[in-house]
């Protein structure tokens, strides 16, 4: 083997902290990282993520296609089962399916005659609804609960992970998007979402349910402009979130 690349570190200030985002910034790192870090304590999470990357001799983590594809089932597998067991690799596998078959090459084949003509016809655009809200959440009754809430208003959905909120985001199912993160109990961490923050589409908002005081400012630094960040607090009802939402112009 030869001298492995530099691994990618990029500098990530987090709600009251700082740490160094192993593998790269893209929307593929940022799943596997937390797909990683959802399996193992984070010093046993980095060295799986730095056994890969050295393996993979790359110096970050791929952002799609059939390189993430190679890297995901060969290097990360091979490094995870070496850390943790053949059982923990076969999880961390099936757990990032659905990535490694969402995002696509960045090079894409060359496209026949056909799809060429296909590709060249107005594509119809689903009419939008006012807002649509995402709810990062693995509590069910407070799921419930904004749904209630919400009813007959506007179209609230689940994100059980960051690959549903990255499809989730690009679709254009509203003229409004609202991600509640519930942070007592969250299926996405704030922390993640805010280094896809640039990702949001324009006017979105992003409420920090449950989050500790001072974390509104904090997120402010990380994000910038980038999207409308606010604290609920934690004695705050779904019938809270409710009423703000309605409220939005």
């Amino acid at each position: 083997m030869g001298v492995s690349p530099p691994i990618l570190l990029v500098k990530v200030r987090q709600m009251g902290s700082s740490h160094v985002a192993l593998g790269g910034a893209s929307q593929a790192a940022v799943a596997v990282r937390e797909a990683v870090h959802a399996l193992a304590a984070p010093a046993v999470a980095e060295r799986i993520l730095r056994r890969a990357l050295d393996t993979a001799e790359a110096p970050a983590i791929p952002t799609g296609g059939s390189t993430l594809q190679r890297f995901v089932e060969s290097h990360l597998e091979e490094a995870t089962a070496y850390v943790l067991g053949a059982d923990a690799a076969e999880a961390l596998r099936a757990q990032l399916a659905p990535l490694v078959a969402r995002i696509p090459s960045l090079r894409p084949a060359p496209a026949s005659d056909a799809q060429a003509r296909a590709s060249a016809m107005p594509t119809p655009v689903p009419e939008a609804s006012p807002t649509h809200v995402l709810v990062a959440t693995l509590n069910e009754d407070r799921l419930r609960g904004v749904e209630h809430a919400l009813a007959d208003h506007c179209l609230v959905e689940l994100v059980e992970d960051v690959v549903a909120l990255f499809d989730a985001i690009q679709r254009p199912a509203a003229e409004r998007l609202v991600v509640v993160v519930d942070c007592r109990d969250p299926s996405v961490q704030a922390a993640t979402l805010a280094t896809i923050a640039s990702d949001l589409p324009p006017r979105s908002l992003v409420v920090l349910w449950g989050a500790t005081d001072g974390a509104l400012d904090e997120t402010r630094t990380l994000v910038g402009d980038a999207a409308q960040w606010i604290v609920c607090g934690d004695d705050a009802g779904p019938e809270t979130i409710g009423a703000m939402v309605r409220t939005l112009r």
